[in-house]
């Protein structure tokens, strides 16, 4: 709607028409995803979120071509944008993890996942042709392949997380949080803005306003850092399985320009336990620098940088550690053998992911010619084996040699080719 507010010549009425083949677009697409589950096309995309990226890409000069130089550095530099993202997506180590597979299944498809690009500015060298461009990259579009592929897990598995931040802003004698009687539901900041990015990966925020907490509780030191037994007494009186303590500051730097731009330093370090048990299971301290005349506002945008970082830190490790500890009865461990072969693995995966009574996998862990598997599956290991076995694959089959309630053990056989 900020074209609306701010294009003050376009009426209500006439922007209402200018739009509503768009917004039929988008109604028609949603409706087709949710009642066919229809795979992405390349114009569905430019429907769905986005991250623009900046990055480099090259490409060499074969036989005087400069032309064809520059459209592979422009190709190579899409690839790095979608890798950049992906990444992001990724659990911890994912990019190294899956490397291989996203090489044969992801980066040679890059272009689908762009929804435009341009040019910033390039230069030759050596017979050697590069390029800066700003891409803007889907983020559905990969979440849908990263999840297809069982290489992240399914966002309903993600935990509802509780922000317990102190924070301090610049110039504030006393430190700030919402479980304070002095600034009863006081939203820091920088917990915003974690918030923010950790919403759109998947999490489930719990809002505090709705949280009725003991008068004993509001009265914890204003002075001291929350320990993970109190935050625990606090995270009692919601839904949350994950709490996420820690402090963020503003400090003035040192480094100035003219008479009145000064630099900021926000600084946010948190750490994610367990809601029951107070177990660890992530921890980020981030830093951002800001420059600005005024020292407020300074100050807080220094806040809100550091704390968008710290938000993207906690979903990565938070999803990786998650996916780790949360196998529940419902879910299934299938131990692959013979994922060297990576076609036939990738078949096999596509198939278990389309099975009736299968609602997602995620690839738990990955040994060379080994992986594990979890799947979530609406029945137990013996009633998916043999569904498992009702399956044929054209270049591979399968022995499931092992077999208990909640897990199976299966290697992948190839076909061997009968002389003719």
């Amino acid at each position: 709607m900020s074209e609306l507010v701010t294009e003050k010549s376009v009426t209500m009425k006439s922007y209402l028409k200018q739009q509503m083949p768009r917004f039929f677009k988008i109604l028609c697409f949603l409706f087709t995803l949710l009642t066919c589950g229809a795979p992405l096309q390349a114009e569905d995309i430019s429907l769905l979120r986005t991250r623009t990226v900046k990055v480099l890409g090259s490409g060499s000069v074969l036989s005087s071509n400069v032309a064809k130089a520059k459209d592979r550095a422009v190709s190579n530099s899409l690839v790095v944008a979608v890798s950049q993202v992906a990444d992001e997506l990724l659990p911890k180590n994912g990019m190294v993890t899956y490397f291989q597979e996203l090489n044969q299944t992801l980066f040679q498809d890059a272009e689908i996942y762009i929804q435009d690009y341009k040019v910033l500015t390039e230069f030759m060298s050596n017979n050697i042709y590069r390029v800066v461009v700003e891409a803007t990259v889907s983020i559905d579009g990969l979440e849908k392949k990263l999840l297809d592929a069982g290489l992240i897990w399914t966002q309903k598995s993600l935990p509802k997380v509780l922000f317990l931040v102190v924070e301090h802003p610049l110039g504030d004698i006393f430190p700030r949080f919402w479980w304070s009687s002095d600034f009863p539901l006081y939203k820091a900041h920088s917990e915003s803005a974690m918030a923010e990015v950790m919403g759109e990966s998947g999490y489930t925020i719990i809002d505090y306003q709705n949280i009725i907490l003991p008068t004993n509780l509001t009265e914890l030191g204003q002075k001291t850092r929350l320990s993970n037994e109190k935050a625990i007494r606090i995270g009692h009186h919601s839904t949350a399985e994950v709490l996420i303590i820690g402090d963020a500051l503003v400090q003035k730097a040192t480094n100035i320009m003219g008479a009145d731009k000064k630099t900021f330093k926000g600084i946010v370090s948190v750490r994610a336990i367990r809601s029951n048990t107070g177990e660890e299971i992530a921890y980020t301290r981030q830093t951002a620098i800001t420059m600005d005349t005024d020292e407020i506002r300074g100050g807080l945008e220094a806040l809100v940088q550091a704390g968008r970082l710290a938000g993207k830190e906690l979903s990565i490790q938070l999803a990786a550690t998650w996916q780790r500890i949360s196998v529940s009865p419902e879910q299934i461990i299938i131990v692959v053998q013979g994922t060297s072969d990576l076609s036939s693995f990738v078949l096999f995966r596509k198939s278990l992911n389309k099975m009736s009574g299968v609602d997602g996998i995620f690839i738990k862990e990955m040994k060379p010619d080994e992986a594990s598997i979890i799947v979530d599956y609406q029945g137990n290991a013996p009633t998916l084996a043999e569904a498992l076995m009702l399956n044929t694959f054209d270049s591979f089959g399968i022995n499931i040699y092992e077999t208990t309630q909640n897990r199976l053990k299966i290697k992948l056989l190839k076909h061997k080719i009968e002389p003719q």
